[in-house]
């Protein structure tokens, strides 16, 4: 599968169904730059080390973000509009789902 030549859409559903993550497609992207910036010059600076960060970055936030989806549907309060949830929830999903001890 080259990732490179996907869409965004497609992209997206990879990463939503778990068959890629944003490291992985950052990875694809920098190969293909790599293998082809010597014949076309597209590029002057490139950052590959901050862009794998700030996709490892990504991807725990995913990660965070599905564990807390999954706590917040297993309590029932997934699909409540915004301003029906209580503070706690809201705070449980700002913190991915981390609840501290007062």
């Amino acid at each position: 599968m080259d990732l490179y030549r996907m869409t965004i859409h497609q992209l997206h559903d990879l990463l939503v169904k778990k068959e890629a993550t944003s490291k992985e497609i950052t990875e694809a992207f920098y190969r293909r730059i790599r293998g082809i910036d010597d014949q076309i010059k597209a590029y002057l600076i490139l950052t590959e080390e901050a862009a794998l960060r700030q996709a490892e970055r990504v991807d725990r936030k995913i990660s965070r973000a599905r564990r807390s989806a999954t706590w917040r549907h297993s309590i029932g309060t997934e699909g409540y509009p915004l301003h029906e949830r209580s503070a706690d929830d809201l705070r449980l999903q700002d913190s991915g789902g981390v609840c501290p001890v007062l």
